[in-house]
């Protein structure tokens, strides 16, 4: 899924999921101190790389995490990371932003609010980033589902409701 539609926010929310792009940054820059928030306001400037197997470590970490719990994993759809999950079979969503103008703002001023930098915002979103994005989102055969969310929705929206569907509230 692209930035600023709520990984980081979903897993602080609900302990069923996993931001496997945080994980990755941790390592790879051996960060264990930042707290989430401080976190991703470094995105863009954080240092020199201490780890540089960081798509090794993600993807023994990811395999774990297939096998041993029965967590929802996170990721942008960089191409290692997604070229790891065909690999392994794994059936996956793709969860992407529409293409309106609206919305691609609304995911600009996430980011902002989120205390991203504005180099860091701009090398993510400027000019035809996010319409490349949203093409080959709409294109790409190989993921089991898609999702597209629009201006005003988060991931948080589209993912709790589609897990709670059906279940009973217990008192």
């Amino acid at each position: 899924m692209f930035r600023g539609l709520g990984k980081t926010t979903l897993e602080e929310m609900d302990d069923r999921f996993v931001d496997l792009d945080r994980l990755k940054g941790e390592y790879k820059y051996g960060i264990n101190s930042q707290n989430k928030a401080e976190f991703e306001a470094n995105k863009g400037n954080r240092g020199d790389v201490i780890h540089k197997d960081a798509n090794e470590y993600i993807e023994k970490l990811f395999l774990e995490y297939l096998e041993h719990t029965d967590k929802i994993l996170l990721f942008a759809p960089n191409p290692a990371m997604v070229e790891m999950i065909v690999r392994h079979n794994v059936p996956y969503c793709l969860v992407y932003h529409s293409k309106d103008k609206e919305t691609v703002e609304e995911i600009r001023q996430r980011m902002r609010n989120r205390g991203n930098k504005e180099n860091f915002i701009e090398s993510m979103t400027g000019h035809g980033i996010m319409e490349e994005f949203y093409e080959k989102s709409v294109t790409d055969t190989r993921p089991t589902f898609k999702m597209e969310l629009f201006k005003g929705e988060y991931l948080s929206d589209k993912l709790i409701a589609l897990l709670n569907k059906g279940k009973t509230p217990k008192n």
